[in-house]
């Protein structure tokens, strides 16, 4: 990534200082077909073709937005994504709900961990795991993660039971236990990244001499930093995500992902009640300079990585206007501060969709903040963060069609009254 320049210069109006920016994105990326482990942070931004197809997801079309298709922003009160490792399809499957008792045990148990590898007993691994957490045998998990692993060369399918044991060694183990599994692109194919998972369950003073990875580092010390401890911004790399770990008095207080043994909630926080209200006019369709490109990055991987859709333009005029020109004669509205369309586009930034990879908090927040640098004329982070406290003179708006078909959906628009412009982005996908 190319080192932070200073702060653009004012010429006027924000529109005369605007200037393309070529995303990066600080996810996940897609699955690649080799199956290689990518770096989650250092991905390069891509720039978004709105006619684009990607090549390994037909169904991911960007496309205009489809009024049956989005799912309204839910109405206030704390909401949150909850998922069952069963339901991410992650491990084994069903799970039996009439099994027996997790075995408490001290010590591996060679011959029944054999009969469980050798019948491919899925449920009987997790439940072997489950045992092996209950008597803190970490060094019993990690042979068993090890067999599987050997199991799976062999052709047996049991590598759901290592990637378990593994989240379950980032979640419960120690410390050591749970900085030993981290890389990488591990936990891709669970609810979430394993520096997440470990991040959500131990503390920057436990994890910080273990860590040594600069993008592990990086990403954990800004989950800590937005969960509440204190992190040196000196003791991780700044180029990884490229903005201070610290909050800002202008940032809200994020939601944050809550993993559990058996699955993970997703809090969206609290959202405002939307009203009905008739648009008007469509505005021109002019060129992006920037932010609408921004504001897609958000959703990537809902498209990228899943069979999700989305459109993002810039127009003259207001933000009604906007969203008008995206599609619908009516929709429900709600004018929102800085702070609450940034829970919103972190929350979003930070998912993987339906199917996607998750990319966590920290590049969640990261991206909502290039969404305020492009919308300020910016073409990166400013050294002064203060400054992109002026997109609270920015006017937000969030916004859906009133239909409630279920998925993942971003509904906003902002609008620069000095310059007479607007921006709106519509995107879902369904579960």
């Amino acid at each position: 990534m190319p080192e932070i320049r200073p702060n653009s210069a004012r010429m006027g109006g924000r529109s005369q200082i605007r200037m393309a920016l070529k995303m990066r994105m600080n996810g996940q990326g897609s699955r690649p077909a080799n199956d290689k482990n990518e770096n989650a942070s250092s991905a390069p931004m891509t720039t978004v073709d709105p006619n684009a197809v990607h090549p390994d997801n037909r169904r991911g079309r960007i496309a205009r937005w489809p009024v049956s298709s989005v799912r309204p922003v839910p109405r206030v009160r704390s909401r949150s994504r909850r998922y069952t490792l069963r339901t991410l399809g992650h491990l084994s499957g069903p799970r039996t709900t009439s099994a027996a008792p997790s075995p408490n045990v001290s010590f591996v148990n060679t011959d029944a961990l054999t009969t469980l590898i050798e019948s491919s007993d899925l449920d009987g691994l997790v439940r072997f795991v489950d045992g092996l957490v209950t008597s803190s045998d970490w060094e019993g998990i990690e042979e068993m993660r090890d067999r599987c692993r050997e199991a799976v060369e062999r052709g047996k399918q049991v590598w759901g039971p290592a990637e378990y044991a593994e989240y379950r060694l980032a979640l419960d183990g120690p410390a050591d236990r749970a900085a030993a599994v981290l890389g990488d692109g591990k936990g891709r194919y669970g609810p979430g990244p394993l520096w997440e998972v470990a991040a959500s369950r131990h503390s920057w003073c436990e994890m910080e001499p273990l860590v040594s990875v600069p993008t592990l580092r990086a990403m954990i010390g800004h989950e800590r930093a937005i969960r509440g401890d204190t992190v040196d911004p000196d003791s991780i790399d700044p180029y990884i995500l490229e903005i201070p770990p610290v909050l800002q008095p202008w940032e809200p207080i994020y939601p944050v992902a809550v993993y559990r043994d058996d699955g993970v909630d997703f809090p969206e926080g609290g959202r405002v009640p939307l009203e009905w209200a008739d648009l008007p006019e469509a505005g021109r369709r002019v060129d992006d300079d920037g932010p609408a490109e921004a504001l897609l990055a958000l959703v990537r991987p809902w498209w990228d990585e899943s069979s999700g859709h989305a459109d993002a333009l810039q127009v003259e005029g207001d933000a009604l206007a906007a969203i008008r020109t995206i599609g619908p004669h009516r929709a429900r509205i709600a004018e929102v501060t800085l702070g609450e369309v940034l829970s919103v586009m972190a929350w979003t930034g930070s998912s993987g969709g339906a199917y996607g990879s998750r990319r966590g908090t920290p590049t969640g927040r990261s991206l909502a903040w290039w969404v305020l640098a492009t919308l300020l004329g910016y073409d990166d982070i400013p050294d002064d963060a203060s400054e992109l406290e002026e997109a609270a003179e920015l006017r937000w708006v969030l916004w859906d069609p009133g239909d409630a078909v279920g998925g993942w959906a971003l509904n906003l628009a902002v609008e620069d009254p000095q310059d007479g412009v607007a921006w709106a982005i519509s995107a879902v996908d369904m579960a």
